[in-house]
This record gives structure tokens, C-alpha cells and sequence, in this order.
């Protein structure tokens, strides 16, 4: 799900095809790691070396050279943390929510040592995209009231800023996920979301209202679009990933998933073959892509999303997370302390 790459040079580590038949199934599965946590991982980012990072519930962050031996630092008791971001090895944010707010920690040496960030970000903090160590972008949302929120940063984290034209007209906008890739393409998914444009902005004087799942900005977010990216009324997308400009995907509930080829002007559902909820999708390309989700499912495709392929994970717990180097290397993180990594099968 969480690219632990820089936005701007995202396009630098796109690696090419291994070498195999053209449209043959990705053959793999995914083994249990005994890395001795009894926690909830909720998030996973990894990196082209091959060092992985993930933190989950009551503030465990957990570090690894190699997939295999773990080591793990518990941030502060009683905290869910549930976002994160590290534009590089070093340097990185997390963020999770304890019963009287928000909270954030930003490290600078790989997660050792943590730096307890102040915050007046509202509601329930979702996810991050950062374009580089200072810039980056905030979401969030609250599943009782539906309503959310975005902010950009240029510090590291440190304040949080919205712009005013932004926030205007997009009610009932809770976000679960945000991507961006280059300098100016953001894309934010959730609950549904309405835009309400009205005179010069609608090309009349009457309000016209858009619906849809996909906030998504040309940008930088100055000014957002509401798009449908097809998933049924009422559901959520709960998770967005952009391999180049013009390529991404989409998960959510029931197990839908769409992909675009426009930089997410229009989207096609797929057909992932399960109902369980998706919640995390990690491309490598515009024709593969991993997908997580609930009760142990991981799905793999290579043709676009033609076909998913469910790869063996041996557990029924919810996967909430997933991050692949390649289609060789790969680790997913989840419900009570499931760390999997990916045995590629030839």
C-alpha cells in the first residue's frame, strides 16, 4: 500500500519485468514471520534495500533488515497508530490517535528514537503522502460523523495548513487513503464524497453536485474533482496507488477494485473473484499490482487486472497491509501480529 519512495523519483525504482511468458500467473505465497508481536500491524512500508518498517496498536513499531529478524520499539502506550510515511530509510512520520486526540511522531534515524510532533489535525488521522522530507499531505475522516479532512505540510509535519478553497463545497468527505505522483497529481479515496460547484467553477449559476469516491487534483490541491470510480453506494474505498501519472488503482469494500489508465479522470472496475473487504493495494505497474484484505485474502495480477490470482497466506486474519519491492520480495502486515513475507515460486 505505503511506497516508501518519494513521490518525485517514484518512477526511479520501477523495475523491469522478471523474466517469464507474458500473462503467465504470478506464483508465490506468503509465509508467516515468528517475529514474536501480539499486536495489530496496521501499517508496512519497504524499501529498495530491502529494510522494512510497519507500526500497529499501542504505538509498537517494528524494523527489519531482511523480513526475517525483527526488532521492535514501542513509541508510547495506549496510541493505535495507523499512518505513516517514510520518504526515505531515516526519516519518517507516524501518527495514531489515543482517547483524547491525535498524535504524531517523526524519527530522523530509522526509527530508533522518536520525536514527539504537536498537533491540532481533527478527527481520526488515515494516511499520509509525502513528496519529499518536508512536503507532504494528510488525510482523515471519522466513521460516525462521515466527514474528514485533508491538510498539506511543508515542514516535515511539524504545522499543518489548508487552503481555504479547498475545503469549500466537499461535505461529507471522509478519506481513507491518499497518493500522488510528480509534483502536482494528488488522489484522496473514501466514503462518498459531493462536490458542490457553483457560478464560473459549475459553467452556470446553478449548483451542480458530483458523487464519487476519488477526490483527485492536477494541482497539487489547489483545486480537487470528485470522480466515481464504480464501487457501489454506500461503500468505501479504502485504499489508492499510483505507479506513474496516467496508472492506478483502487480497492474497498466487498471486494471491489478499479483501475485507471487517464490519471484517474475515469476508472474500470475489476473483477477480483472474493467479497471480502480490500484494504491495501501496492502496484509495481500498470499491469501488476497486490492486493489485501480481510479474513487472510492476498490477490496478484499481472495482466491489468484481467485476472487476480489469490495467493496462499495460510491465515484468516485480516491482512491490513501490504508492501512488494518486486515480484520476487514482498511483506504483508496485520491482525494480531501477522508479519508474511513473499516466497516467490517459479
Amino acid at each position: 500500500m505505503r511506497s516508501a519512495v518519494p513521490l518525485a523519483l517514484l518512477a526511479l525504482f520501477l523495475l523491469a519485468p522478471a523474466a517469464r511468458p507474458q500473462g503467465s500467473p504470478l506464483k508465490g505465497r506468503f509465509e508467516p514471520v515468528l517475529a514474536e508481536i501480539d499486536v495489530t500491524l496496521h501499517r508496512v512500508v519497504l524499501f529498495p534495500s530491502g529494510r522494512i518498517h510497519a507500526c500497529g496498536v499501542d504505538g509498537m513499531f517494528v524494523s527489519s533488515a531482511d523480513g526475517k529478524e525483527w526488532e521492535d520499539v514501542q513509541i508510547a502506550e495506549g496510541v493505535s497508530l495507523r499512518a505513516m510515511a517514510f520518504p526515505d530509510e531515516n526519516r519518517g512520520i507516524v501518527a495514531g490517535r489515543t482517547r483524547t486526540g491525535n498524535v504524531l511522531y517523526a524519527t530522523r534515524d530509522g526509527g530508533k528514537t522518536f520525536e514527539k510532533l504537536e498537533s491540532d489535525l481533527p478527527e481520526f488521522i488515515a494516511d499520509f503522502a509525502f513528496r519529499d522530507a518536508r512536503t507532504g499531505w494528510v488525510v482523515g475522516g471519522s466513521d460516525r460523523s462521515k466527514d474528514g479532512f485533508w491538510r498539506f505540510t511543508t515542514d516535515g509535519g511539524r504545522t499543518w495548513n489548508q487552503r481555504d478553497s479547498v475545503a469549500f463545497g466537499i461535505p461529507a468527505r471522509k478519506l481513507n487513503a491518499i497518493t500522488g505522483f510528480g509534483e502536482q497529481l494528488l488522489v484522496a479515496v473514501g466514503g462518498q464524497v459531493e462536490l458542490n460547484l457553483v457560478g464560473p467553477s459549475a459553467r452556470s449559476l446553478l449548483y451542480q453536485k458530483r458523487r464519487g469516491g476519488v477526490l483527485r487534483s492536477e494541482d497539487a490541491g489547489l483545486s480537487w474533482e470528485v470522480q466515481d470510480a464504480g464501487n457501489p453506494e454506500g461503500s468505501e474505498l479504502q485504499d489508492v496507488e499510483f505507479v506513474d501519472a496516467k496508472n492506478g488503482w483502487v480497492v474497498g469494500d466487498g471486494g471491489f477494485a478499479a483501475r485507471t489508465t487517464d490519471g484517474g479522470a475515469t476508472w474500470k472496475k475489476l473483477d477480483t473473484g472474493t467479497t471480502h473487504r480490500l484494504l491495501a493495494v501496492d502496484a509495481l505497474s500498470a499491469d501488476t499490482a497486490f492486493i489485501a484484505g480481510e479474513q487472510g485474502t492476498i490477490l496478484s495480477t499481472n495482466n491489468a487486472g484481467e485476472r487476480f490470482a489469490p495467493l496462499a497466506t495460510g491465515t484468516e486474519r485480516d491482512i491490513r497491509d501490504i508492501a512488494m519491492k518486486d515480484e520476487r520480495t514482498g511483506c504483508a502486515v496485520g491482525q494480531g501480529g501477522t508479519i508474511l513475507r513473499f516466497v516467490r515460486e517459479w
